[in-house]
């Protein structure tokens, strides 16, 4: 009964965080022109893709450096949480031009750095016996909420604008920041056996 409960929130954990870092990232990227035009911040199509790219590639390679460094938990709690507030922001306040820049930079950045982790906590959350389910069923959760925030996006800018479109980004965040704060476990530096002993103790 344990170890089924255990299972439970160890699948609830990294489907939720994978679909929540990768919806809101997926969505304003696929349409990244789109929104920022809704804002009023021009039509280069062309500048902003690769102010999109060259900030994301920025953000992985970080993510990738200080991962082992700085802790599991660190460099996915505190991003979800600061993300969220910057999509709010730029929400609330949509006629600022630096609050946009600004915001969207931090928002690609980080939630760029904190992906790094989508290919090493599933894996360590865990035991070996479910791991491959396990793993598949988050890679799963993540592609629908990749797909749902693609397809969304555009009708949400459409009906609603853009505005309404980064709120519902922000609560995607803050509920992957709730689940990940409750529910991630601190995994580094721990071997496959000992990571998911650790998942399972915390659960």
């Amino acid at each position: 009964m344990r170890s089924s409960a255990d299972s439970t929130c160890s699948t609830a954990f990294a489907g939720v965080f994978w679909a929540a870092l990768v919806l809101p990232y997926f969505a304003i990227g696929t349409f990244w022109t789109d929104v920022f035009e809704a804002l009023h911040m021009g039509d280069n199509a062309v500048a902003a893709l690769l102010v999109y790219s060259f900030t994301a590639v920025a953000g992985v390679a970080a993510g990738c450096l200080v991962v082992e460094r700085i802790g599991r938990r660190k460099l996915l709690i505190p991003p979800f949480w600061i993300t969220a507030g910057c999509l709010a922001l730029v929400a609330v306040w949509p006629s600022s031009t630096p609050v946009i820049i600004i915001g969207f930079l931090l928002f690609i950045f980080l939630n760029a750095a904190s992906s790094a982790l989508t290919a090493v906590y599933p894996l360590e959350v865990f035991p070996t016996s479910l791991r491959t389910t396990g793993v598949g069923f988050a890679t799963a959760v993540s592609r629908v909420g990749a797909a749902i925030g693609t397809f969304l996006l555009p009708m949400g800018l459409d009906h609603f604008g853009a505005e309404f479109v980064l709120l519902v980004g922000a609560a995607v965040l803050v509920v992957g920041g709730i689940v990940s704060q409750f529910l991630a476990p601190e995994t580094t530096g721990l071997d496959l056996a000992r990571a998911a002993r650790t998942a399972r103790e915390g659960a």
